[in-house]
């Protein structure tokens, strides 16, 4: 009888919080899966909205083009000649006159059509040369993709007018370049695919699959055994059937995050279950007296809020292993604690390590950010706590970076407008990242802010002087004095010194002076690299590679 009423306790106490557990652990591997598909909801969007604009500047600049290869006297009088004349020399005469513009304007298909939009002349580029195209019975679309011979172009049309008189249509196309999509990316014509940068071998399974989602809505997929979601590219006409969608993978954004989760959940309800079954055992067996002053010690611990070792003395061999076993598990508690708190931080200094490891070059820059912003912060008089505060933020500074397609991160050339327009987004990016998650809160305004400036003049914000934070102060002159003095693939590294007079010059300006006092005060980067034997060189190199908008010495 005592047996069974021992299991009875054990397991009225033991299940509902083993239940518990495992459903807390579910809620939050779902909470998280949801908070980051809707981050990859979220950057898709942000990547087709700036997909869409770069392909707006594109067809106003073909649409500009366009209008002035229009007034082509050649091609007006060709248009003639063939509308008199439709012969094979008319037509052997147009295309050459087409492979002339081709060649000159930089496209990859140029045709005419008459004035009911018959083709009657056309040309394109194969393996670097001209050759005429077979048009009978085409028709094209004014705009949007058109398949031509095999091969898919991107197409846009003219009216070409003589006076009052309409002549005819010139029609230009570029290949259709999945290039200029970052993500993964579908082209699909009535709901079956065409053609993808996905990968091969998914042909069939990815038509299936895609025609399960609405034409115009997301879905999600499940390709390979990986759960994706997938978008239509909005505001974008296509025509003739052909529509475009993006592809992300929710797994492998998820196995990371859900992997730490899983390990901490265990680490819990080990230690939280074993506490209670001990727990549980001995109050079943009835040894109420003893335990009257062992919830008394515990009811003095939860006041101070630290588990304290039980000294209980009793006759009773249960009640003693009991008071043991808990001294035990609150060593345990404590040891687990501690042990928590360092997967913490090595879970900071992995994101950190993966952000590097996507360019050699920049390999270790976010661990010597965090070095030297602990070195100035120290030299500021700041306690240890704040310390520790801006070595995690340096760590984590760069996070945002995860979200900036490798082409342009790498990139060994000078940047374009848009190319350094999208690296400035990485801070915001990172707040995004970092934000759903209570842990990374005394991290995000380093994440977010260490680009502005002292003047006003920085990024996202414009923020000025002390409305900056001080941590983001502090990791913006660590980053700038790191990126100085490493190696890059379009320049060398400068020196302790170069990198030093141009932190004070920018004092002030890109700058807080305190902070720049301070890192020149501590020393911290007096042995960053050997003494270099050409500053004159090295300066050049710099401002070669310097990408439109960045500040003078200083990498974006």
């Amino acid at each position: 009888m005592k047996a069974r009423f021992a299991t009875r306790i054990f397991a009225a106490t033991f299940v509902p919080v083993a239940l518990l557990l495992c459903g807390s652990f579910w809620a939050a591997r779902a909470l998280v899966e949801q908070r980051l598909k809707d981050s990859l909801r979220t950057s898709l969007r942000q990547t087709h909205e700036f997909t869409m604009r770069v392909r707006a500047a594109y067809e106003l600049r073909n649409s500009r083009m366009l209008s002035i290869l229009a007034e082509n006297p050649a091609i007006k009088a060709g248009m003639v000649l063939l509308r008199q004349e439709a012969g094979e020399t008319a037509r052997r005469t147009m295309e050459d006159q087409l492979a002339e513009m081709m060649e000159v304007a930089g496209f990859d298909v140029v045709l005419t059509a008459d004035s009911e939009g018959h083709p009657t002349a056309g040309t394109r580029r194969r393996g670097g040369k001209a050759e005429s195209l077979e048009l009978a019975g085409a028709a094209f679309p004014a705009s949007g993709v058109a398949e031509i011979g095999g091969a898919r172009y991107t197409m846009a049309s003219v009216p070409v007018n003589s006076g009052e008189e309409h002549l005819g249509f010139l029609f230009v196309g570029r290949d259709f370049d999945f290039a200029e999509f970052s993500a993964p990316t579908v082209l699909s014509r009535h709901g079956r695919v065409v053609q993808s940068n996905f990968g091969e071998g998914l042909g069939p399974e990815l038509d299936r699959q895609l025609m399960r989602c609405p034409e115009a809505g997301e879905c999600e997929i499940r390709l390979g055994g990986e759960m994706y979601l997938s978008l239509p590219v909005e505001n974008l006409a296509l025509g003739d059937g052909y529509r475009l969608r993006s592809l992300q993978s929710v797994d492998a954004a998820s196995a990371p995050l859900t992997g730490v989760l899983r390990t901490v959940f265990y680490g819990i309800a080990l230690v939280t279950l074993l506490t209670l079954g001990l727990v549980a055992t001995a109050a079943a067996r009835g040894v109420v007296r003893p335990l009257t002053a062992f919830v008394e010690r515990l009811r003095e611990s939860e006041t101070t809020g630290v588990l304290v070792k039980m000294t209980i003395e009793s006759e009773v061999r249960e009640v003693d292993d009991l008071t043991k076993a808990f001294n035990r598990a609150a060593a345990s508690v404590v040891h687990a604690q501690g042990r928590l708190t360092t997967a913490y931080f090595e879970f900071i200094q992995t994101m950190a390590n993966a952000l590097d490891a996507r360019d050699v070059y920049t390999a270790g820059h976010s661990l010597r950010v965090s070095e030297y912003a602990c070195a100035i912060s120290r030299q500021m008089g700041f306690d240890p706590a704040a310390v520790d505060q801006i070595r995690v933020g340096a760590l984590l500074h760069d996070v945002g970076k995860i979200g900036i397609p490798d082409q342009i991160l790498q990139k060994p050339d000078k940047l374009t407008r848009e190319e350094f327009l999208a690296i400035q987004q990485h801070p915001t990016i990172g707040r995004k990242i970092l934000e759903s998650v209570e842990g990374f809160r005394p991290y995000l305004d380093v994440v977010e802010l260490h680009h502005e400036n002292h003047d006003g003049t920085g990024y996202p914000k414009g923020l000025r002087g002390a409305a900056i934070p001080v941590d983001a102060r502090i990791v913006h002159v660590a980053d700038a004095y790191d990126a100085m003095t490493s190696n890059r693939p379009y320049r060398l590294g400068m020196d302790h010194d170069v990198a030093a007079r141009i932190l004070r010059e920018s004092a002030g300006t890109q700058f807080d002076p305190d902070v720049v006092a301070a890192f020149l005060e501590c020393g911290a980067g007096n042995n960053r690299l050997a003494q270099l034997p050409d500053l004159a060189k090295l300066a050049q190199a710099i401002q070669g590679a310097q990408p439109a908008g960045a500040e003078k010495g200083v990498a974006a």
